[in-house]
């Protein structure tokens, strides 16, 4: 098996394999290509199947082959290519398999930072019910206090403007720009047309004080990969989290929020939305 270096043209041959029901953030392309700073993703097409290789620290993890036929097969060739292999963001349904075709032969732990939180559209729309009602209320602040517009972003607004705004946002908070994470950015909006991502904005008085960009990832499912305010301004999150489902994605049922890292602020901040379910996922290593 010959591996190569993802391309972002390599989107349309992902999207070509990818489980199209599969309500994990993994089955986004644009989601693992802007982390190959960090990844070092590499693929390989075979025999009707795509094969994903991560190089993480000097050690290689591999997704679970993606494609339809000898599905037994396949898994059996990634095996083959080390002693010890190690699978990551492997899925409730890849780990029954595994164990019902491999048994004993794999170690499965459950790596909560990559969990997927996934919400109802409706309740982040309404943020209605008692759990959110803190968020309901920042809403109402923002409302009542601001002059705000939303607008769906064009690929103009996207580049010329999100762009070098977002990455002030983010350096202005961890005082010194992550560079996996200025990498990523930079390929979202460097291929924001062949991306084909949905954003939109918030503006108060013309300026641009919220932003939030994402992908339809199934049939009734939105994921959303980029989500930013301002931090002093009140209510510019859910009222963000609010407009972008209102506007762009009401005819979804579900909206995938991504993982929190093991993040602590992160966490809280994601189960303040009150997630329906999350998406579990494993470490599978060949003992």
């Amino acid at each position: 098996m010959i591996f190569r270096k993802l391309v972002p043209e390599d989107k349309a041959l992902f999207d070509k394999y990818k489980n199209k029901s599969s309500q994990y953030s993994e089955a986004s392309f644009v989601t693992l290509y802007i982390w190959d700073k960090y990844y070092n993703l590499h693929l390989c097409e075979e025999d009707t199947f795509l094969y994903i290789r991560f190089t993480i620290d000097g050690k290689n993890q591999y997704l679970f082959p993606m494609g339809e036929g000898d599905v037994k097969g396949a898994l059996c060739k990634v095996m083959n290519l080390e002693d010890k292999i190690n699978l990551r963001f492997v899925t409730d349904n890849q780990k029954a398999f595994i164990e019902e075709n491999f048994p004993g032969e794999f170690d499965f732990t459950l790596r909560e930072d990559l969990c997927d939180y996934v919400y109802e559209t409706e309740k982040l729309i309404s943020f209605s019910g008692k759990k959110l009602h803190g968020k309901k209320n920042h809403v109402n602040f923002f409302e009542k206090n601001y002059a705000y517009t939303y607008e769906s972003v064009t690929d103009e607004v996207a580049i010329s403007e999100c762009r070098p705004l977002l990455l002030k946002w983010v350096d202005e908070k961890t005082k010194n720009l992550n560079p996996i994470e200025y990498d990523a950015m930079e390929k979202v909006f460097g291929n924001y047309k062949l991306f084909n991502l949905t954003g939109g904005v918030i503006r108060v008085d013309g300026e641009i004080v919220a932003m939030s960009f994402g992908e339809r990832l199934t049939d009734d499912t939105v994921l959303v990969q980029i989500e930013k305010a301002r931090e002093d301004i009140r209510g510019a999150y859910p009222m963000m989290c609010k407009l972008f489902l209102e506007n762009e994605w009401k005819d979804t049922t579900f909206v995938n929020r991504e993982e929190d890292m093991g993040i602590e602020g992160l966490r809280k901040a994601k189960e303040s939305y009150c997630p329906i379910f999350k998406t579990l996922k494993y470490q599978g290593k060949r003992v």
